[in-house]
């Protein structure tokens, strides 16, 4: 009896949300003294109606993934999903995919190469993982991937994230337009065009194309005696 009890007086996530925004009202009027205007400025960013956008879509996220994880916890809710999984319009939808020429085709595809057939392993491996007594979890999960999404892009203290995360996806862009490609292929055609001036520079592009074309006539090649070979 006295577990139950326990159980039943354990505090949860809301709650312990109220006790924390009671006491940081609390410790900042306290704080604060005789300073209306702090006082001011206080309930003006705590007034729901003066936050950013990302605050309100952040509370929607939360609340939502709490919701569909309340909804998937429950056990009819769960009976229902294995007998929809059981039943025979999944089975035949599962087995029209599967003859699909256009699956039949990707899959054929897939098991040619080694990083597929690994690839296809591991998609197998992870299906078989998911089960629906995990639903709740995957719920969360996905709505606190949201938040962090909703976070980094829209939050102010982020800044510094998101300018370093855009410049290490520009950079290898920017290194290979400016450090390569405009002083060994752009640049020496330019300059022969104008003054005809002709450097060792000038032949790294027809050099390129010509290692391409033999690499492209030996990957033929070889798919050529695979097929003779199957």
């Amino acid at each position: 009896m006295s577990e139950t009890v326990k159980k039943s007086w354990r505090p949860g996530l809301m709650t312990w949300l109220v006790i924390g925004g009671l006491a940081l009202i609390n410790a900042f009027v306290f704080l604060s003294g005789n300073d209306k205007q702090a006082t001011y400025r206080f309930w003006h960013h705590f007034n729901p109606w003066h936050w950013p956008g990302w605050y309100a879509v952040n509370l929607w996220l939360m609340s939502g993934g709490l919701l569909t994880a309340l909804i998937l916890k429950n056990n009819s809710v769960q009976t229902a999903l294995h007998s929809f999984y059981s039943s025979r319009f999944w089975h035949s939808a599962k087995t029209r995919f599967k003859k699909s020429k256009p699956n039949q085709a990707v899959v054929h595809f897939i098991l040619h190469r080694k990083f597929g057939k690994w690839l296809l392993r591991k998609w197998l491996t992870f299906w078989k993982n998911i089960k629906i007594e995990r639903y709740p979890v995957y719920a969360w999960m996905f709505a606190f991937v949201a938040i962090f999404i909703v976070l980094f892009n829209y939050a102010a203290f982020m800044a510094t994230p998101r300018y370093c995360l855009e410049f290490c996806r520009r950079y290898p862009y920017y290194f290979v337009i400016y450090n390569i490609y405009t002083p060994y292929y752009l640049g020496p055609l330019v300059e022969f065009n104008i003054s005809g001036k002709i450097t060792w520079r000038l032949f790294i592009a027809p050099a390129t194309g010509l290692l391409l074309i033999i690499w492209l006539l030996r990957i033929a090649s070889k798919s050529k005696k695979k097929r003779r070979a199957t």
